[in-house]
């Protein structure tokens, strides 16, 4: 039988070794988040550029084979948020700039979807004023949705704590 010392002594190294795990596992998951952020963001900036008529000369349905990259990011993001979310629960909850940065970040990924279903402009029928409006206006919403999200991600610490 060991001693007690020796138990001790291995169980202050399991201690360490587990702090030393969680420590390497928080900053892995914040690069991971960070990362899927900047692929998601990064993507959605050249799609909504070029919907809003900035980007001119690369067809649409080039811009949209990008589309998958940001859904991977978005994937990325809603798995190490999660992540975050578990750890502590109580602090995101009691947290208003959370609720904010959630219902963005939901309306963000619907605004995915908004360039999957816009059609070209070779049509003959079609109507290059109202449409050239509404992508500008979906464009900047989609821009000002993500730009949020930024914002209140990065200022969950300081906002909203009841």
């Amino acid at each position: 039988m060991p001693s007690p010392y020796f138990l001790l002594f291995e169980l202050i190294i399991y201690i360490q070794f587990a702090l030393c795990l969680r420590h390497a596992f928080k900053g892995g998951t914040a690069n991971l988040l960070k990362l899927g952020f900047g692929i998601l963001f990064g993507v959605m900036l050249v799609v909504n550029l070029r919907l809003a008529g900035v980007i001119i000369g690369v067809p649409l349905a080039d811009v949209n084979r990008l589309l998958p990259w940001a859904m991977a990011g978005l994937a990325v993001n809603i798995v190490t948020g999660l992540l975050f979310f578990l750890a502590a629960p109580d602090q995101y909850t009691q947290n208003g700039a959370f609720m904010w940065k959630m219902g963005l970040v939901l309306l963000g990924g619907l605004s995915l979807l908004y360039p999957t279903m816009v059609e070209e402009e070779t049509d003959a029928t079609f109507d290059i004023l109202r449409a050239a409006v509404t992508r500008k206006v979906m464009a900047g919403c989609s821009l000002a949705i993500w730009i949020g999200v930024i914002f209140f991600g990065r200022f969950l610490p300081y906002l909203g704590m009841e």
